[in-house]
């Protein structure tokens, strides 16, 4: 039921701004100080007891320090070590302790000294449970702060046992109520049948009496009857005997019922009994003789004590009715007090099967949470190693791939210089023959035949310089673009290892691609044939018998897609690099090659713009399609992007250029 907090450095009971506000009221309750003390283990009823308290959260007091007593000995005797202990003094000849009363006497200054004794000299009483509870109660509603989760967890407690003391409190009562009520059936039950057999004796003697009156009412009307007719002195002495029957008849018959009439007259009344009318009527006051007034005031206060007696027989009636009823609640109080403890034991019952299917669901839930959590951990590290193993493969890729692009660059540079010195060799050989023309032209007319044959030959050589130049800017342009597009596959196949890395780890592996078509990048790599060694055997050989180059191949026409590539391509270089192009490499967004600014017309920038196979504008309207271009046109853009990279004299053309294709895209947009 008690959670165990966390161990403090210091007291849990100190006074501490920073602390839980229950802390206070706690110290002034239990009688702590404010100041630091050593730090002792946590109570398990959290800061509600004091410290090294027993585990009982209702003891009333503290458990004293157990200080070690010899069988025997006295527990409160004060410790011996602390005891001066008794001297040993001659007497006589030998050495003995004293024996008199006055020797065995402390000494003044003994007596004055306090005596150390290990029990306190006042034991507070400790703190109850109502106290404590009032205290807490009291902390938690003068807080301004917060409670922090232990000291609302300390109240949650508190609250809980305050219930349940109540609980059992209400048990406590109800047994014990039931228990007297259990205890006084069975005597209420003897003392009402004894009150029911002294009831049916007195009535049957209350019956007996009254059939003896009712017989003596008859004897004396026939004794007036008979005594008017005798003379009086007669009449007399018969009366005079009656009299003295009757008054040792009642009293040797009478002493035991006027007796118990004497002792029921307040405390047990029977009930009465009907009076029947005699057949003989009773004679009126003034025929009966005067002499009879004994006999009528003795039939008075016999009826005066039937009335009586007939009072009490109710109030016993009563009484006993009201004991029956008393015993019939607490009949009815105890099946109440079983049905209550069945339903409490009941409630208790269920309570206690829901809390126990609560904590097997959250059971079921934390195992199945940490199920998941160790098949989350499971797959993240199985990504993690596929991703280590991807990225393994890409650095061994791109290991390669730098290899190869090296070696291959290491050929081009070979293959370059190779040609540098062939384009040096041709222009030395250009500059002697025409040195040997020069000299030929100088010399006779017999040389005209010589002369001729230089100049063709210096034709010839200027033709192979032409063509050894168109061929080297095919392969430095070709070079060039072999480049970028290296590059660009390298981002592509980057970005698309990526993807499949996030489809891996979010979905099943997709299918395999297709083979993608050839694009205008793929530019295959020239044999080392291709290049014509131009070596001095070469001009050792006459023009006329030289074998001609072959033709040139011609170009294939672009496709609308390579168009496409190759304006995104123009576009990546110009942002990449800073070198001066010129104006019919600018990426114009047209779909053949501009060499004048007047070829660019509105007509056909539409078309470039609303073109269908434009890569990224599928699904576009042509307002989007032209807002993208005007991001890419606007002239602020590409005075310092493209128009700077131009040479200084082309300019101020390419600066109109871009204005009026911005003018075209307006009026696009307008449209």
């Amino acid at each position: 039921m008690y959670t165990t907090p966390k161990k403090a450095a210091a007291s849990r009971f100190r006074a501490h701004p920073y602390l839980s506000p229950l802390v206070t009221p706690l110290n002034k309750l239990f009688g702590f100080r404010d100041a630091p003390t050593v730090s002792s283990p946590p109570s398990p009823g959290g800061p509600s007891l004091p410290p090294n308290s027993p585990f009982d959260p209702l003891s009333q007091t503290p458990t004293p320090r157990k200080r070690y007593c010899p069988p025997g000995g006295d527990p409160y005797s004060p410790s011996p070590r602390l005891v001066r202990p008794k001297l040993s003094h001659r007497v006589g000849v030998r050495d003995a302790q004293s024996q008199s009363a006055l020797r065995k006497q402390r000494s003044f200054r003994s007596l004055e000294k306090t005596q150390f004794n290990s029990l306190p000299a006042h034991r507070p009483e400790a703190p109850g449970f109502d106290e404590i509870s009032a205290a807490l109660e009291a902390a938690k509603q003068s807080s301004r702060f917060p409670l922090d989760k232990e000291a609302e967890i300390t109240c949650n407690e508190m609250g809980k046992l305050s219930r349940h003391r109540f609980q059992a409190t209400t048990l406590t009562m109800e047994r014990e109520r039931v228990g007297r009520a259990a205890e006084r059936a069975p005597r209420l039950q003897t003392e009402l049948e004894e009150r029911r057999e002294v009831r049916r004796k007195l009535e049957a003697d209350l019956t007996k009496e009254r059939k003896r009156l009712r017989a003596m009412d008859r004897s004396k009307v026939q004794a007036a009857k008979l005594a008017k007719s005798k003379p009086r002195q007669e009449r007399r002495a018969e009366r005079r005997k009656r009299e003295a029957e009757s008054e040792s008849d009642l009293s040797a018959d009478q002493s035991p019922l006027v007796e118990a009439m004497a002792g029921l007259r307040t405390s047990v009344p029977l009930p009465e009994t009907p009076r029947h009318r005699s057949a003989t009527p009773t004679p009126a006051p003034s025929a009966i003789h005067p002499d009879h007034a004994q006999e009528r005031a003795a039939e008075a206060e016999r009826l005066r004590v039937a009335a009586e007696f007939q009072a009490a027989l109710q109030r016993e009636e009563a009484r006993l009715l009201a004991l029956q009823q008393e015993r019939v609640r607490a009949e009815e109080e105890a099946a109440r007090y079983k049905e209550e403890q069945a339903r409490i034991r009941a409630h208790r019952e269920s309570q206690l099967r829901r809390e126990r299917e609560v904590l097997l669901e959250e059971e079921r839930k934390n195992r199945l949470r940490a199920e998941q959590a160790a098949q989350e951990r499971q797959q993240q590290e199985e990504a993690l190693r596929a991703a280590k193993e991807a990225r393994a493969r890409e650095e061994l890729e791109a290991q390669r791939r730098a290899e190869e692009r090296a070696r291959r660059m290491d050929e081009l540079e070979e293959a370059y210089m190779r040609q540098q010195e062939d384009y040096a060799r041709i222009q030395e050989a250009h500059a002697r023959a025409q040195r040997e023309a020069e000299v030929l032209r100088s010399s006779t007319h017999q040389a005209a035949d010589i002369l001729r044959a230089q100049e063709e030959r210096i034709t010839n050589l200027a033709q192979m310089e032409e063509q050894f130049k168109a061929r080297f800017e095919a392969i430095q342009s070709a070079l060039l673009a072999q480049y970028y597009a290296q590059q660009q596959w390298e981002e592509q196949q980057q970005q698309r290892s990526y993807q499949h890395q996030q489809q891996q780890q979010n979905s099943p592996p997709p299918p395999t691609q297709p083979d993608r078509e050839p694009s205008l990048h793929d530019i295959p790599m020239r044999d080392a044939s291709f290049y014509v060694d131009m070596d001095a055997s070469m001009h050792s050989i006459p023009a006329s018998e030289r074998p001609s180059p072959p033709p040139p191949a011609p170009d294939r026409p672009p496709t609308v897609a390579e168009r496409f590539e190759l304006y995104a391509l123009k576009w990546k270089i110009l942002k990449s690099e800073k070198p001066l192009v010129a104006f019919e490499q600018i990426p114009w967004p047209v779909l053949f090659d501009v060499k004048d600014p007047e070829e660019i017309t509105k007509e056909l920038v539409k078309e470039f713009v609303m073109h269908p196979e434009r890569p990224g504008c599928k699904g576009k309207s042509q307002k989007d399609r032209v807002r993208m271009d005007l991001l890419t046109w606007h002239p602020d853009k590409c005075q310092s992007r493209l128009v700077e990279k131009v040479p200084a004299d082309v300019q101020e053309m390419t600066s109109e250029t871009v204005k009026k294709i911005v003018r075209f895209l307006f009026e696009l947009k307008k449209n």
